[in-house]
């Protein structure tokens, strides 16, 4: 990003001269799966949504660690456990039943790359993390952020360009198999940072904590920014 910024700006008086160069594509392999999977079923019921923030103190995050009681459970680990807790916890409450959910978290994988990829390369290289939810007993923070940590595991272990495209390519035909079986199943899928149902996370202008933007069913949304055990944790 540092470096395209500099080529945008070459010429100016008061930059660093970084010439241009020709970008650099980063070649999927040809028998990948369809970057598009299907996708029916979800966020297509014509639904109102509507957003909130939430801001999470480091103060308020650390009584969490406490609670949660994963030692090395992170402040983006927590808040996102948290999160989509008590999303599956609203939608349940509107729906009357509890139903499978999965939480879709995309993940940068450039630096996974070897050899190095140039400072010129074009482009997002992402991949996700799957956290499925099928039992009301699987919902405890514990667990969650166990689930998410295990996902990470998973990550760990690519290494190299053609790795990372076969573990991108072997989560498209997972989440296409997720979907099929979700759709039948009446499931639902959450997307960390989505533009949906879902949410983005980035420190607070202070740095003191975590900010939150929420986007979720509006008849869910009154449930989830009422929901009694997130707000002790956050502030509005």
């Amino acid at each position: 990003m540092t470096h395209w910024a500099s080529v945008a700006r070459y010429g100016s008086i008061d930059h660093k001269q970084v010439s241009p160069h020709n970008p650099h594509f980063i070649r999927f392999p040809t028998n990948m799966v369809s970057l598009q999977p299907e996708t029916s079923g979800v966020n297509q019921t014509g639904a109102n949504y509507v957003i909130r923030k939430f801001v999470f103190p480091n103060t308020k995050l650390n009584v969490l660690k406490n609670k949660v009681q994963v030692g090395t459970a992170t402040r983006v680990e927590l808040v996102t456990s948290l999160i989509y807790k008590t999303t599956m916890e609203a939608a349940t409450t509107t729906s009357g039943s509890f139903r499978p959910s999965s939480l879709l978290i995309p993940v940068d994988i450039r630096k996974k790359c070897y050899p190095k990829l140039p400072q010129t390369s074009v482009g997002n290289f992402t991949s996700f993390m799957m956290v499925k939810t099928m039992q009301r007993n699987e919902t405890s923070l514990s667990s969650l952020v166990l689930e998410i940590k295990k996902e990470k595991m998973e990550l760990e272990r690519v290494k190299g360009l053609q790795h990372a495209c076969q573990h991108v390519g072997s989560f498209l035909s997972r989440l296409a198999n997720e979907n099929s079986d979700d759709d039948a199943a009446g499931a639902s899928i959450v997307q960390a940072y989505a533009n949906k149902t879902g949410w983005v996370l980035m420190d607070t202008p202070d740095g003191d904590g975590i900010e939150a933007h929420v986007v979720l069913e509006d008849k869910n949304m009154e449930i989830f920014e009422n929901d009694k055990e997130m707000l002790s944790f956050c502030q509005r």
